[in-house]
């Protein structure tokens, strides 16, 4: 794709444009769990909803921030289980 610039704003055609700033940060875990239950919660205040399309949507986005958020928290978990083990193995070698 030639990369020109448009008539409006003199962009370049075919480049992405951000929209808005990404609210949470690479690396920050807790912010996205909280992300993530805020996305659980705001699906699933639909599933009573009168559409039956929007409900079933409801129920996929449910589903699947859900299953998302359960592994972001095995992992945190998994993850400290891993550092408490690895200070009491110096402890031990020390």
């Amino acid at each position: 794709m030639t990369q020109t610039p448009s008539s409006r704003g003199g962009s370049y055609v075919g480049t992405p444009r951000r929209t808005r700033p990404s609210r949470v940060k690479s690396g920050d875990r807790e912010a996205l769990k909280r992300e993530l239950w805020a996305a659980v919660r705001a699906a699933s205040g639909l599933l009573s909803h009168e559409d039956a399309e929007i409900r079933l949507r409801a129920v996929h986005a449910t589903a699947q921030a859900g299953n998302v958020y359960r592994a972001t928290l095995a992992e945190s978990e998994l993850e400290a289980i891993v550092a408490d083990l690895e200070r009491r193995m110096e402890k031990a070698v020390l």
